[in-house]
């Protein structure tokens, strides 16, 4: 089975563990430590945060939001690569990548 065909929501991700999660504010944090050299790298980290996107989002409490960190550092990605990334992750309210808080 490649990426292109693989449901994600068909597999059993087991118990949600966000990294991170903002009662107040109904957030969960996903925080994504990948290489992402190379166009196969990025493609795959793509498919697998829409896998966990879509997976959380149907066992987080109704109206929460999802929000995904890029720990990018130590890694040269230029921005049509951050772009590419942000685009291609759905259901995510927020994109960011670490390195361009540092920036």
């Amino acid at each position: 089975m490649n990426e292109e065909t693989l449901n994600p929501t068909a597999l059993d991700w087991g118990a949600i563990t966000p990294e991170f999660v903002n009662q107040e504010r109904g957030v969960a944090v996903h925080v994504l430590s990948h290489i992402l050299e190379s166009s196969a790298d990025k493609r795959r980290s793509i498919t697998f945060l829409n896998g966990r996107i879509r997976w959380f989002s149907l066992h987080l409490p109704e109206g929460w939001q999802q929000h995904v960190m890029i720990d990018d550092r130590g890694q040269y990605l230029t921005s049509t690569d951050r772009s590419f990334i942000a685009q291609g992750v759905l259901g995510a309210a927020d994109v960011q990548f670490m390195s361009a808080r540092n920036s």
